[in-house]
């Protein structure tokens, strides 16, 4: 699935990168989403893929529908023997590290439900939806990964479908009705994830690829600058769970997905934002002045743009 040869990370660059991190205090957690958003995989592996169907003719794209082909088939054995190797591979290269984080989401069972061979593997399993065969899909991925010894990380979709989970599974909470019209907020699904037992970490608020422009002379602040919403974010507005249920918000993440994104614009839309993300997940809960944290981050760029000078 890779460009060329030169574009892979070996072993030993992983390790690199771990070790990198680890002398900075930073934890580094593996993700690798299945069964969807798996099209570099594919290039790899194509015979992994479901052919997609529009009538009679396989291999067709229905626009706004489904790809050619896309999303792993999880009717083919062959699949499951390969995550288990790869599993056990990924495992292996970060063996300080209990957890993988499995992805799982945005699975659009289009694709699936047109193919004739994944009908009749629905119809032989007593399955009638693209939901049954997900949920047949994720619980043996998270069997292998039991096997293993290792915990799994999961965005909270396959959760949202009614699978049932290991208790050890951290759920990472990514819809709300900012980015999904139809979608209750993010608070409720924290609320009801850590209710339920689970451990969350918290993604929804922190999307960095969602531009917006400061603005002045509000009531609030003379320059009140974009970073102030994530700064002001209250992680447990609308919080409708207990004490306990409140520590198992573990975490949070500040994500900048690529449809709009490359390599010409990347670094300037994460820096120096992620830094106030950074700053407010990681502060005290009483920390949370934005007029204060803007001299602070002023100064934290002013060191960026040296590091990059040096």
């Amino acid at each position: 699935g890779a460009f060329s040869s030169d574009h892979v990370y070996t072993p030993d660059d992983v390790q690199d990168i771990i070790e990198h991190a680890r002398l900075r205090g930073i934890r580094t957690i593996p993700e690798f989403d299945t069964p969807g958003h798996v099209a570099a995989l594919g290039r790899a592996f194509p015979e992994f893929l479901t052919d997609c169907y529009n009538g009679s003719i396989a291999g067709q794209a229905i626009y706004g529908v489904h790809a050619e082909r896309e999303i792993l088939d999880p009717t083919k054995e062959e699949v499951y023997k390969f995550m288990n190797e790869f599993l056990k591979e990924v495992k292996n290269i970060f063996k300080y590290e209990s957890y993988i984080h499995l992805g799982m989401d945005e699975v659009y069972p289009a694709c699936w439900m047109s193919n004739p061979n994944i009908q009749n593997f629905l119809k032989e399993n007593n399955m009638s939806n693209g939901t049954d065969l997900m949920t047949y899909y994720s619980k043996q991925i998270l069997k292998l990964m039991k096997s293993i010894g290792g915990k799994s990380m999961v965005w909270q979709d396959i959760w949202d479908d009614g699978v049932k989970l290991p208790s050890d599974t951290v759920i990472e909470i990514w819809k709300d009705t900012s980015l999904l019209s139809n979608s209750p907020s993010w608070s409720y699904y924290l609320s009801k994830a850590t209710s339920e037992g689970y451990d969350a970490v918290l993604a929804a608020p922190f999307y960095l690829n969602m531009i917006s422009y400061g603005k002045y002379n509000t009531p609030e602040s003379v320059m009140n600058l974009e970073f102030f919403k994530w700064y002001n974010i209250d992680l447990f507005e609308n919080f409708t769970g207990d004490n306990i249920a409140r520590q198992r918000l573990i975490g949070g993440e500040a994500a900048l997905w690529a449809e709009f994104i490359d390599g010409t614009n990347s670094l300037s839309r994460l820096w120096p934002r992620v830094s106030a993300v950074a700053e407010r997940l990681w502060s005290s809960i009483h920390i949370n002045n934005p007029e204060d944290a803007q001299f602070r981050l002023d100064i934290h760029r002013c060191r960026m743009l040296r590091l990059e000078n040096n």
